[in-house]
């Protein structure tokens, strides 16, 4: 089996970020830079050409030699780049240009960018849901993650308290009148095991136009309150987690 050596040489570290340089036997590898609060966000820069193994070894090695050891952690989430040093700037050190990168080098690892974006987009979409967890703890609801059976319903979270049970649907963007009617339909036929009222909320960035005529007209169809909860209301509870829920683009 290949082995896959890789040294990182740690360039800043403040209280709330970390900065890498990547070398393997060939040479520089890349940069890494995190920035960590309760999450952990971080931008890796590869401007070597890397087999698929080799990526992956880097990956690894990433988690196991510096994320795993910070504290707190509560989730990482990082953005993958192919790219190449173009100059080099400081008040003291002249600027050393380089040639760009090509587009050639760009395409020829796509598949695999996407391979790792695809993770950072699960990854973003499980921290949108422990945000709406702890949103609806602060409103007095005992709130967690849906089951197997109600993920297949597309509900992320349940929120109860002694009266009420909410569905939850989070979204990572905006939330079409389809996807709100269909979400709806399928908490109104759910069977809950328990006497509390059923509620519908939905947490996205953005509603459709005719929003709060569609939320009175299903309300009044199916007998069932629905919430409409904007992710900046969730932001301005939890400011701390504004760069990582965002609004998507």
């Amino acid at each position: 089996m290949e082995k896959y050596f890789f040294e990182f040489n740690r360039l800043v570290r403040t209280e709330a970020s970390e900065s890498y340089v990547i070398f393997n036997p060939k040479g520089r590898v890349g940069e890494l830079n995190l920035h960590i609060q309760r999450y952990v966000h971080g931008n890796l820069v590869v401007e070597q050409k890397l087999n698929n193994k080799a990526f992956e070894a880097l990956i690894r090695e990433i988690e196991e030699k510096i994320i795993s050891g910070l504290e707190p952690r509560e989730d990482f989430i990082f953005s993958v780049y192919q790219g190449k040093e173009v100059g080099f700037y400081s008040d003291v050190v002249h600027e050393s240009p380089y040639d760009s990168a090509r587009r050639g080098d760009v395409e020829r690892i796509s598949k695999l960018l996407q391979k790792v974006l695809g993770h950072q987009q699960t990854a973003r979409g499980q921290l949108n849901e422990f945000v709406v967890c702890e949103f609806f703890k602060s409103l007095g609801y005992d709130a967690q993650k849906a089951s197997q059976e109600l993920d297949q319903m597309k509900i992320d979270v349940v929120a109860r308290n002694s009266k009420e049970t909410v569905f939850v649907q989070v979204k990572l963007g905006s939330i079409s009148s389809s996807e709100i009617k269909d979400v709806v339909d399928s908490v109104a036929t759910f069977k809950e095991k328990s006497n509390r009222a059923k509620l519908v909320a939905f947490v996205a960035d953005s509603f459709p136009p005719n929003s709060e005529s569609l939320r009175r007209d299903l309300e009044q169809e199916y007998q069932i309150s629905i919430w409409c909860v904007h992710k900046y209301q969730i932001i301005s509870t939890f400011p701390e987690y504004r760069r990582a829920i965002g609004r998507s683009t």
